[in-house]
């Protein structure tokens, strides 16, 4: 019973307290450096728990490289269709090989969303390993917190 209860916490930690806080900072630091999103649906918010998921299951699991491999795709494949964008709205008529390695994209807003998208994938990324920390030290952190010394 105990390991359920524990594969249920730390889920829930994982996906529910990880998206209520991810959510709160995401709108925080997107008001703070005033950066919108039209036609924002939702979507990216499901997208990060589906992944917070992922990363407890594949640590649970032992192959904890799969979350680096998976970030270096999803930056990579959002980087590339930033560039393609820019270029379809004819910001830059030309963009050199080296500027595609060295300068972030921005796509005509502030800098500063994708900092912002590092910042909310470095906590969705803590998120999901604390929930599989939670599942795997189940019976430490019950005996921390319900016989304190």
């Amino acid at each position: 019973m105990q390991k359920i209860i524990s594969f249920v916490a730390g889920y829930v930690v994982s996906t529910v307290v990880g998206y209520v806080i991810i959510s709160f900072v995401d709108k925080k630091l997107s008001k703070i450096y005033r950066v919108g999103r039209p036609g924002w649906t939702g979507l990216p918010a499901w997208v990060g728990v589906c992944e917070r998921i992922l990363y407890t299951s594949v640590w649970l699991a032992g192959f904890k490289e799969f979350i680096a491999w998976w970030l270096l795709i999803k930056v990579g494949a959002g980087w590339i269709l930033q560039v393609r964008q820019q270029q379809s709205q004819g910001k830059e008529a030309a963009i050199s090989r080296q500027e595609l390695l060295l300068v972030p994209p921005r796509l005509g807003v502030p800098g500063a969303i994708y900092n912002i998208f590092f910042i909310l994938n470095a906590l969705s990324i803590l998120f999901g390993v604390f929930g599989a920390l939670i599942i795997l030290r189940w019976p430490w952190i019950l005996e921390c917190f319900l016989y304190p010394r």
